[in-house]
């Protein structure tokens, strides 16, 4: 997930925003200390996309 984040130059504020997370969870989940449920995975995806275009 952070290669993908890092590759379309977004920044960990603008994934978690887009995503309705906290900045520390998005940086838990890119080192694997944490896992997601469906609904935020679905957000990840959404705002990698809108924030990346």
């Amino acid at each position: 997930m952070r290669k993908i984040r890092l590759d379309r130059g977004l920044s960990l504020t603008e994934v978690a925003r887009g995503a309705e997370v906290t900045k520390g969870f998005l940086s838990q989940l890119e080192r694997g200390l944490t896992s997601v449920s469906v609904p935020p995975a679905g957000r990840f995806t959404s705002s990698t996309i809108r924030v990346g275009r």
